[in-house]
């Protein structure tokens, strides 16, 4: 009897553990309950087979299992459970795939904000392009007119030495 005693455990264990995975999800639990229910009703008949088997002998007990109402409560009891992995493995799927979808969203999020700062640091290089130019060319007309009062200050100085010259000359 220890592998019906370990099982009474076991199925108890995963019973609740099941529960817990599926807490929130009312059709679930509802689900669920259900095949606590089958299963409940499959260990009730397998302790009275076994009662009966003390009590009464190996024929009694066998009467029990003849009826075939514990073939038909594990049938349901395993159609509920093959139902219900089915769906959990649907609602893993679209959960999945909805986190999948998520990803791709923000993978396309990202890589528009990197084209945009690709495109915002073009402009900015273009800009300082621009003001760098402007620049050049700022110093370069300043650099023609200190030239030419360079020019004008030489000949300024030249045309006061002719003069002193022609003063000196004349006077």
């Amino acid at each position: 009897l220890q592998p019906y005693t370990r099982g009474l455990a076991d199925f108890a264990v995963a019973l609740q553990q099941l529960t817990r995975l599926v807490h929130g999800d009312r059709v679930l639990l509802a689900r669920v309950d259900e095949i606590a229910n089958l299963g409940r009703a499959k260990e009730s008949q397998l302790a009275r087979a076994i009662q009966r088997r003390r009590d009464s002998g190996f024929e009694a007990s066998l009467a029990i299992v003849q009826t075939q109402v514990g073939r038909q409560t594990m049938n349901a009891f395993r159609s509920r459970v093959r139902a219900l992995v089915v769906e959990l493995g649907d609602a893993r799927s679209a959960a999945t795939a909805q986190e999948l979808a998520q990803y791709n969203k923000i993978r396309l999020l990202g890589a528009a904000v990197i084209v945009l700062i690709l495109l915002l640091v073009g402009v900015a290089i273009g800009f300082l392009s621009l003001s760098v130019r402007r620049l050049d060319e700022l110093q370069k007309q300043r650099e023609q007119e200190a030239m030419h009062d360079a020019e004008d200050l030489f000949r300024g100085t030249l045309i006061v030495r002719h003069l002193h010259a022609e003063r000196a000359r004349v006077g």
